[in-house]
């Protein structure tokens, strides 16, 4: 079952987007370490199947998140005969810490700061961590969809990734998508952790 927060919803594999606020309806769909998936496509079908209302539907486009949740988002749009963009979101890593993200940014400069992380460096290391993930990510766009900024005007954008371990990346598409124009946002996952639930669900 999925999760509604505020301006957008999230749609776990389990069922369709509920229409409440802030709530958490189904707790036992909310994956921790077992995988649900043989692959990322098995993993998009399963998300085509929990979210029928969307199929043919006007006025939606799939955005699949750069790289892992791109094969997750053409299994879905393919499913849903829907049509499909790509977003390439980095990740920002820590300075001395790369693994752990201290936020995401986006190719136009969208971005998302764990300030809990960020307060402890100086504002030199963030601008240039900030900096380097989006040279990455423009390098990437320029790649993928020849830099062309992303249109959904009066859209609905549904934006797919094939988890959310921290949610930093779904933080930047959603800042992606509203710059866009996009007129609602559904967030489509795979599976969810506990941990980036709770996260969500104080936002």
């Amino acid at each position: 079952m999925p999760l509604l927060f505020q301006d957008f919803s999230i749609a776990t594999a389990t069922g369709p987007p509920n229409r409440g606020r802030r709530t958490l309806t189904a707790p036992a769909s909310v994956m921790h370490h077992r995988l649900m998936f043989q692959d990322r496509a098995q993993a998009g079908a399963a998300l085509a199947a929990a979210m029928p209302e969307f199929r043919k539907k006007a006025n939606v486009t799939v955005v699949g998140l750069a790289r892992g949740g791109v094969e997750v988002a053409a299994e879905l749009a393919r499913l849903l005969d829907l049509p499909l963009d790509v977003l390439c979101v980095r990740k920002v890593g820590t300075p001395g810490h790369p693994e752990l993200a201290m936020g995401a940014v986006a190719p136009q400069g969208e971005r998302y700061t764990n300030r809990r992380i960020a307060t402890r460096l100086n504002p030199a290391q963030i601008d240039a961590a900030y900096d380097a993930a989006t040279a990455q990510a423009r390098e990437m766009d320029e790649r993928l969809r020849g830099g062309i900024p992303m249109m959904l005007v009066g859209r609905t954008a549904v934006i797919v990734d094939d988890g959310a371990a921290t949610g930093a990346s779904i933080r930047a598409a959603l800042a992606v998508a509203r710059n866009a124009g996009a007129r609602q946002t559904v967030i489509a996952l795979p599976v969810l952790p506990l941990l980036a639930v709770e996260r969500l669900e104080r936002e």
